[in-house]
């Protein structure tokens, strides 16, 4: 598919004069195809998902106010958005990709508050694991802990996360305790557990206030 082809994608909802630049990966990278496009102040952040000739579109827009608070908490979608897919160069000006780019810190820490929410939900994941009542149902939380764990570990060693579907290369890079044992339990050698007491040890407690516009769902993480 030829790059020309998001122009005429993109000009659905947004004008191209209101675009700082853009970036795409396509099918031979992915199973769809998707278009980040970050735009002027005073516009609208969106996402469209469709499907259109047999391939499924996702265009992510963000407001440049938006894109710059997502990295500045660490978004790993963003920031993978930004770094690793393509530069639509005759959509982009320059100037604005390197200054998101230089946002973007070297290393992967998340804030407290993620932190919080990360461990969070390994605690309560754990406690289902714990007490499962037969193997079936142990396996099926190994499975729910597993991302959860998995980006604790890449927090912990400074490793942006790229897409799930390479976290197991990631991990293997790592070569660390921790990332070499998700790699056993993955492989039926090795038990979680103790991976659970090493990522939340120092959780203690954790405590929101919601207004109504952020309080339409319970789940938290």
């Amino acid at each position: 598919m030829k790059i020309n082809w998001i122009d005429g994608e993109l000009k659905k909802f947004v004008e191209r004069k209101n675009i700082l630049f853009v970036t795409a990966q396509f099918t031979d990278k992915s199973s769809d195809i998707d278009i980040y496009c970050v735009v002027k102040k005073g516009l609208k952040s969106q996402i469209h998902i469709y499907k259109k000739n047999n391939y499924w579109i996702e265009i992510f827009i963000d407001v440049w106010e938006d894109m710059a608070r997502k990295i500045e908490n660490y978004d790993e979608i963003a920031v993978s958005f930004i770094s690793r897919m393509d530069l639509v160069a005759h959509l982009s000006n320059d100037i604005y990709y390197r200054k998101a780019l230089q946002l973007i810190k070297a290393k992967y820490k998340l804030p407290i508050k993620r932190k919080e929410l990360l461990q969070y939900r390994i605690k309560v994941l754990a406690s289902k694991y714990f007490s499962a009542i037969d193997s079936k149902n142990r396996n099926f939380f190994i499975g729910q802990l597993l991302p959860y764990l998995a980006l604790a570990v890449f927090e912990k060693y400074g490793i942006w996360p790229e897409s799930p579907k390479r976290w197991i290369y990631q991990l293997e890079q790592i070569k660390k305790p921790e990332s070499k044992q998700i790699l056993r339990v993955l492989k039926g050698d090795a038990k979680l557990d103790n991976l659970v007491k090493i990522f939340t040890s120092d959780f203690k407690e954790m405590h929101l206030v919601k207004d109504k516009k952020n309080n339409k769902i319970t789940y938290l993480g």
